[in-house]
């Protein structure tokens, strides 16, 4: 490393020139110790020089390198003196004007010769002015005339010591010129017995120099102390801690220093480290400051530098209460990762400050460095984490070699010596001593049925190298049986002759035992281990596949469902029906044999697959056997409880393909068991199988007849029975189906009921109704036309009323016109909140009347309760008035009794189905009120009834 050589300004080689001296430059060898060391040169005489000479001496100082990756040095001059031979030079050339004027002339400085009494006596002065000296003659006038007392004895003083020492005397003074600071190096040195020169020479711009190149290295100095604390740690926690609390430190002023994240996937800043010389400011660690609407965020994400010299002047809302509470000046310094923006260093003063060129340049070179230990920091994390993987997994490895009881294995080709593990040993339960025959001991223990593979696979593996993978059958060391799966492999020599044959031999009994567990929980319920749907399916497609190669094969399939199932599970809760649904799986498994099989498909439906009976008779007996067991009741949770069953039957015939069709015909077969009557078995017939295709497309077609119009009422004529005189109709429904013509609304009404279609027909109707019941009123005002609708189950709801409400006033029909017609069945899922109901309707004046009355759950007891205007007499009890029989008997004596009731009761009777006069008669008789039936009308449509209206009064 070279120091650059020493130059003297122009002037003064030019001066010196023209004093015919000789000049010189002379390098300056770098100092090895101490560090800071100054360092002097001279020039040697040359006998080609003049014998008279100027000496300069030169004084440096080396200073050594702030910081390793800058790779160069400093050096700084501090001072050029004529410590030497100066005065002498001066009084032997003090007659030669020449030189002595030229170098007085190339000098800068003011020079003085002052006498031992403290008087100036001869002085030059340059051509600027010197502090507090002029260009005016000084000679003669004493320095205390001159100077401020405190500078005219520091001058005496050195004047003193130069004369008595003949040493140079160095000081310095630092004068106020004006508004100017004036900084000024006096050297004093002896120029005669009794005199001194003083030289004084202004440093001002070589303090600052100075001083700005000491910071600059005190700065250089602390960076380093920096990035050494930053780069000691792989803690992200630590090296943010560290890189703050150094920079606050380093630069003062600040009080200041965060390091803050950009989180992208959350739109925020978010400081997660900070240093302050302020302690309250720490609290605001995990602030987070949204990068919506935040232009600083913006020129951080361009990866540029962003200076707030003055809070105070923020007006975005996403900085401004940031603001208030970091006040003074901001610098925000991008922090890039991986050519990626990972967050910002950032720095505060608590007054507002303009961030000088300089002052960035040395926070971006900490930036710097802290992007370098933070990458460095991520990857040994990624490192470490990727170590504790490997550390998991060869562990994991280890663990489940133990686990596993895996056994290695070799044999030697050529001696026949097998060697193995001490687990290989304990799998087959033998002592590992040398003693041991391994081989043969191996062999020994494999099932015989699974040696010959064994001796095959060795024999090739020995012979050609061919590697194997079996499974094998052993026997333990307890006599049971395991498995054992093995693979080998074989090495060769050069010659490609086999030499080793090695492999390993796991026990794989508990794997085989928990495969076994799996399929059998995959075709097994999970509550009473019966087949499972999935089994149910592969057996009976055997049977179907049997009964196609062997004709005389038969096979039958019994569809069970339990009856008041869910009455059990709702009262008494699952853990009794669960206890229920296995009694019913172990009784099940009584009644068949082991060839059979017992399924549950799901919930209390159970399926018996019937294998190789000789006749369907068969079928029927295990059907009756099991409810004939069923009618026993099950001990339960210290009760007695009984269930029924309901039981379809299909006889396996070559017409079916698939299983699933056979249990749809027996699902079908129970269905229509349930339909007769509880704890009773049907044998499926295809009919079923067609109605029950006739059913689904009905279903299919009732959903569009809504939307298509395709439903209209008739009307039914009600007449007094005295009188013979018109009371009104009955609404009833019909669905003019567009391929099957009228249908009657017993084919359909139970299918709307079921699917939940019954509720926007019920609405339709009641609406329709009222449309024509107001047509009719404005056509025949004089008539007090009464006109039914019945209702379903569905309709009798707190939403009814609303809806009744809005009919009532659209149409404006006469409330009591108006009959609502409900049945039996209707009422007894919830007799008090349809009591209310009903209460409601009649408060608004429309009548209500009770249908079908003692065919179903009739009852005196609520009867008395119900708001009721009307009882209807079943057809069923007008048909018999002509007949003889007992039952004939009886239902007249129960219509009878049904008339008698409501004329007790002040409510009307109307017949229904009335069809012979005999029939009318005999009600008339009776005291029945009124009837509709064929007798009078059958349902005609609204055309048709305008007609009978026309034809008929009714009274007013």
């Amino acid at each position: 490393m070279n120091f650059v050589s020493v130059a003297l300004s122009s002037c003064l080689l030019m001066a010196l020139s023209k004093g015919n001296l000789a000049v010189e430059k002379y390098a300056v060898e770098e100092s090895t110790s101490p560090p800071e060391a100054v360092v002097s040169a001279e020039p040697t005489r040359s006998p080609a020089r003049s014998p008279t000479e100027l000496q300069i001496g030169l004084e440096a100082k080396w200073l050594p390198p702030s910081l390793p990756w800058y790779g160069a040095g400093i050096g700084l001059v501090l001072a050029v003196g004529w410590n030497r031979y100066l005065s002498q030079q001066l009084r032997q050339y003090r007659g030669r004007e020449v030189p002595y004027q030229a170098v007085l002339d190339a000098i800068p400085d003011f020079l003085v010769r002052v006498g031992v009494d403290g008087h100036y006596r001869e002085l030059r002065v340059p051509d600027r002015d010197f502090a507090l000296f002029s260009s005016a003659d000084l000679t003669g006038k004493a320095l205390a005339d001159v100077l401020p007392k405190d500078l005219a004895d520091q001058h005496l003083h050195y004047l003193d010591q130069a004369l008595k020492t003949g040493e140079l005397q160095v000081f310095e003074q630092t004068l106020l010129v004006g508004d100017r600071v004036q900084q000024e190096e006096i050297r004093v040195i002896k120029s005669g017995d009794d005199e001194a020169l003083f030289m004084i020479r202004e440093i001002s711009d070589r303090k600052q120099a100075e001083a700005a190149l000491q910071q600059k290295l005190q700065q250089e100095k602390a960076l380093y102390l920096v990035v050494q604390a930053i780069r000691n740690s792989l803690d992200l926690a630590t090296i943010f801690a560290t890189a703050t609390a150094e920079t606050v430190r380093l630069l003062p002023g600040v009080n200041c220093c965060g390091v803050v994240q950009h989180l992208p996937e959350r739109h925020v800043w978010k400081i997660i480290d900070r240093a302050c010389s302020e302690p309250e400011l720490l609290a605001w660690v995990g602030l987070e400051v949204s990068e919506s609407g935040n232009p600083f965020s913006d020129q951080l994400k361009q990866l540029q530098v962003v200076r707030v010299p003055d809070t105070s002047k923020i007006r975005d809302e996403a900085n401004k209460s940031t603001a208030e509470v970091i006040p003074g000046a901001w610098l925000m310094i991008p922090l890039v990762i991986e050519n990626q923006l990972w967050g910002s260093l950032s720095l505060s003063t608590p007054q507002p400050f303009d961030w000088p060129n300089s002052l960035v340049d040395l926070v971006q070179t900490i930036a710097h460095q802290l992007e370098v230990a933070i990458q460095q920091a991520q990857l040994y994390q990624q490192v470490e984490q990727e170590k504790q993987k490997l550390l998991q997994s060869q562990k994991a490895l280890i663990q489940a070699q133990q686990m596993a009881q895996m056994g290695n294995w070799e044999i030697d080709v050529a001696t026949g010596q097998t060697t193995a593990s001490d687990n290989l040993f304990r799998i087959f339960g033998l002592d590992p001593t040398p003693s041991v025959d391994l081989a043969e001991a191996m062999v020994s223990f494999i099932h015989p049925d699974d040696r010959p593979q064994l001796e095959q696979a060795l024999f090739q593996a020995m012979t050609v190298g061919t590697p194997y993978e079996i499974d094998l059958r052993f026997f333990k060391a307890d006599g049971s049986i395991g498995h054992l799966e093995t693979r080998a492999e074989a090495a060769c020599d050069q010659q490609g002759q086999v030499v080793k044959v090695f492999g390993t031999s796991l026990e794989i009994s508990d794997r085989i035992q928990t495969a076994a567990q799996l399929k059998h929980d995959a075709l097994h319920d999970g509550l009473t281990r019966l087949a499972n749907r999935t089994l149910l399916t592969e057996r009976l497609d055997l049977s179907l596949r049997r009964a196609k190669r062997h004709l005389d094969y038969q096979f039958a399939v019994l569809f069970l469902d339990l009856d008041n199932f869910k009455v059990v599970n709702d009262s008494l809760g699952h853990l009794v029906g669960d206890e229920l649904l296995l009694a019913v799986a172990a009784l099940l498994k009584q009644m068949i044999r082991e060839v059979d099989l017992a399924a549950r498909l799901g919930g209390d439906e159970f399926v018996v697959l019937l294998d190789g009976i000789d006749e369907s008779k068969e079928a029927v007996r295990v059907a009756e056997r099991i409810l004939a067991a069923l009618e026993s009741p099950f001990p339960i949770a210290n009760r007695e409880i009984f269930v029924g069953a309901s039981i379809g039957i299909v006889i396996g015939a070559t017409d079916y393909e698939y299983a699933e069709n056979l249990l749809r015909d027996a699902d079908l077969a129970m269905y229509r068991s349930k339909q007769s009557g509880r704890g009773q078995y049907t044998v499926f017939d295809p009919v079923m199988h067609l109605k029950a295709v006739q059913r689904l497309q009905i279903e299919s077609d009732l959903r569009t007849a809504l939307e298509c119009g395709q439903f209209v009422l008739y009307y039914q004529p009600v007449f007094y029975l005295e009188s013979r005189t018109l009371r009104g109709f009955e609404a009833l429904i019909r669905w003019q189906h567009p391929q099957q013509g009228v249908i009657l609304p017993t084919e359909f009404i139970g299918i709307a009921e079921e699917t939940g279609l019954i509720e926007p027909i019920g609405e339709w109707v009641l609406r329709s109704a009222c449309e024509q019941l107001a047509q009719w009123q404005s056509r025949f005002p004089a008539q007090s036309l009464q006109v039914s609708v019945n209702l379903s189950v569905k309709q009798l709801k707190s939403s009814l009323l609303p809806k009744l409400d809005a009919l009532l006033m659209a149409y404006l029909i006469e409330p009591g016109c108006l009959i609502l017609e409900v049945t039996e069945s209707m009422l007894v899922e919830n007799v008090e909140a349809t009591v209310k109901l009903l209460e409601q309707v009649k408060k608004r004046g429309v009548h209500i009347s009770l249908d079908d009355f003692g065919t179903g759950y009739s009852s005196l007891s609520y009867l008395h309760k119900l708001p009721l205007n009307a009882l209807k007499i079943d057809r069923a009890f007008v048909s018999c008035a002509e007949g003889f029989t007992e039952p004939d008997t009886r239902n007249r004596l129960i219509a009878e009794s049904i008339i008698a009731l409501s004329n007790l009761l002040e409510l009307n009777a109307v017949a229904e189905g009335i069809e012979t006069a005999e029939q009318l008669e005999w009600l008339k008789k009776l005291g029945c009120e009124a009837g509709q039936g064929y007798f009078f009308s059958p349902p005609v449509s609204a055309e048709q009834a305008s007609k009978i209206l026309s034809e008929h009064s009714c009274p007013c």
